[in-house]
Formats: structure tokens, sequence, C-alpha cells
């Protein structure tokens, strides 16, 4: 099928499988929802500020896609050809990115949490100033079926200061924390003494026993307008952040 162009933004495709989709439109879609196939052409695509979700892509060409605050989780990106992607302050969590060519990518602002880099190929032209690689799994080892797997460096990479490459997650879980408690201060809303409340009690929780997961725990308890506010929140600890 030839869908060339489409706009699927803001909806909820899945499963299309040996299709065209070069130059398609995702921006803020829900892609996937569950695990699901994207197994088509989807060179110069763009998923602007879409979830993806449980999405195989199945070593499709991607080349020249916009993943610009993109949220991928447990995606199969392996042997996928991402050259001259902009991954721009995605995020990734539990993600494979195995073999993949992610030469000319721009991972500027991006969070890798928990990816798999076995192999992948890149470069000086891979930009990870200002991206945070948090407990990648990035080292070489060989399975018990003798299978090898290459490690990855990221120093390969271009990158400077301003790169993080955290082992250790609560540290960077704190300071995340701190931005939205900051964050709360610039946004009025009958709820915001409610959130900051909610969030200054999963700090000192965090500090007690680490949960990676305090977000995602955080935001299950609240009605939909709160989850939103959260989100608001977000956006603004962003600049924090910076």
């Amino acid at each position: 099928m030839d869908f060339s162009g489409w706009d699927f933004s803001y909806g909820n495709p899945a499963n299309l499988i040996n299709c065209n989709l070069a130059k398609a439109i995702f921006d803020h879609a829900l892609v996937g929802g569950g695990v699901s196939t994207l197994s088509s052409n989807l060179d110069n695509a763009s998923f602007f500020n879409a979830s993806l979700q449980q999405c195989h892509l199945d070593g499709s060409p991607a080349r020249a896609c916009n993943f610009e605050k993109a949220r991928l989780k447990k995606c199969d990106l392996r042997k996928v050809d991402f050259t001259g992607c902009c991954f721009r302050n995605a995020r990734f969590k539990d993600c494979s990115f195995s073999e993949a060519d992610l030469r000319g990518c721009d991972f500027r602002g991006a969070t890798l949490d928990e990816v798999i880099l076995h192999g992948v190929h890149w470069d000086k032209t891979t930009d990870l100033r200002g991206a945070t690689l948090l407990n990648v799994i990035d080292e070489a080892f060989q399975a018990i079926n003798g299978t090898f797997y290459a490690g990855a460096d990221w120093h390969e990479a271009n990158y400077d200061e301003t790169t993080r490459y955290i082992r250790d997650p609560l540290p960077e879980a704190l300071r995340e924390l701190g931005a939205y408690i900051a964050a709360t201060r610039d946004i009025e809303h009958p709820s915001i003494g409610k959130l900051e409340k909610l969030l200054r009690e999963t700090r000192e929780q965090i500090k007690k026993k680490f949960n990676p997961n305090w977000y995602e725990q955080l935001k299950e308890q609240l009605p939909n307008e709160e989850k939103l506010l959260l989100d608001d929140i977000g956006g603004v600890a962003a600049e924090y952040l910076k």
C-alpha cells in the first residue's frame, strides 16, 4: 500500500506492513500502543512529539526522519537505517538499537534509558551533545549459543561536557525531580499545590528506595486533567534542566 505523504497526526496507527510511508506524518500520534509492526519504507517520515510503544521496525529504512520530542518505549529498532534522523529531546525507554545505523543522527537533549546499543554504527556525525545515556547496555558479550554481540563506545560519536553517561540513576532522578518541583512555581492551576506535594513526597521516597519508574507511577495515580498538568510541569522543568 502506498501511504507516502499521508497525515496520521493525532491518530493511532498500527501494523503498517510492507507499505510505503515515505514522508508520512505521525506528529502527536500514538503509534502502536501494543505489539505493532511498522515494516515499511519510512524515509523522511515525521514523528514529532509522537508516542511509539512496542513498535517493531524490522530493519526498515527510516532515513532523515524527524523524531524530535518523540517518546519510544519497548521498541525494536534493530538493524534500522536511521541515517540523518533527528532525535532531539526524544526519550527512549527499554528500546534496542542493536546494529542500527545512527550516523548523521542528532540526539541532542535526548534520553536513552536502558537502551541496547550493541553493534550500532555511529561516528562523529552522530551528535550526542546534551544527551543522557542512562544505564545503557553497550558492553560486548557472547551469548550461550555462541553469538557475539559487539560493544558500542559513545566516545566515537560527537560529544562534549554536556553529554551524560550515567550508571547510577538516583542523582539524575533527584535532579529531574528538583526541576519539576521548581517548575510548579511557574504554573498557576488549582491542582498545582497537590502536584508539588506529590513530587516532594516522591523525591523523599526514592531517596530511601530508588524507583526508576517514579514518573510513570506518579502519573498513574492522577486523574486525566492532572496528568496533563504533570506534562505541562515537565515542559517547564525541561528549561530548568538545560
